[in-house]
């Protein structure tokens, strides 16, 4: 009888020390977890902190150091400027004049927009990878409404880059017109100026679009 008793302590001590031993597992992987879930977290914010200084800078039409270093502005910003402003009253010397000032500064605002955009884009992918390991790990609804608002704001300024892409082309072609002969009441412009007058209004729209989803992300 005392070795049944002896046996059956020491069964029930080594069943004890299993049980130990496997909470203390399960607290200590919990705990490299939750480490790990934290860091995580910190490269979300911080991600998400660089991307709203890329955004706010994509914005208004500005770049970061890089990108100003990869396209400047032309000398003759000034000059280019005020010939766009009175198209249609100028001479074909100061259309021609215009053209050729295209090629160095028409492209400028445009190019830098897309180079800003696609930085934004990369920098959400790389932000998109943390987010997607955290939600193998657990479920954060806060995060994930930002990843989903994040998401919307990059389609809509890719969005913007193409409709200022668009209305680089149309301002070519009327320039390309007037040069040739044709006047402002002619068909092909009008639809031209139509056209741009359809994607300034799409772009009025993508602004708003655009601030408000960036309030939303900065609250």
């Amino acid at each position: 009888m005392k070795k049944f008793i002896e046996n059956h302590l020491m069964i029930s001590l080594t069943l004890l020390l299993i049980a130990v031993a496997l909470i203390l597992g399960a607290w200590v992987a919990d705990s490299n977890q939750k480490k790990v879930e934290e860091k995580i977290v910190e490269q979300i914010i911080s991600a998400e902190s660089g991307m709203l200084q890329l955004a706010t800078l994509t914005d208004r039409n500005g770049a970061d150091e890089d990108i100003s270093q990869i396209v400047s502005d032309c000398s003759r910003r000034t000059e280019y400027e005020e010939l766009l402003t009175s198209l249609e009253s100028l001479s074909k010397k100061d259309l021609v004049a215009a053209q050729n000032l295209f090629e160095s500064c028409g492209k400028f605002y445009t190019e830098r927009k897309a180079l800003m955009v696609s930085k934004l884009e990369r920098e959400f992918e790389i932000y998109s990878t943390f987010v997607s390991i955290l939600k193998e790990l657990r479920e954060d609804k806060e995060i994930d409404r930002h990843a989903g608002l994040w998401s919307n704001l990059i389609t809509l300024e890719k969005d913007r880059s193409t409709f200022l892409s668009d209305q680089n082309h149309i301002q070519a072609k009327i320039i390309t017109l007037l040069i040739s002969g044709s006047t402002v009441s002619s068909k092909e412009l009008v639809e031209l100026i139509r056209d741009a007058g359809e994607i300034n209004d799409l772009l009025g729209v993508s602004d708003h679009k655009i601030d408000a989803l960036r309030a939303s992300l900065e609250q």
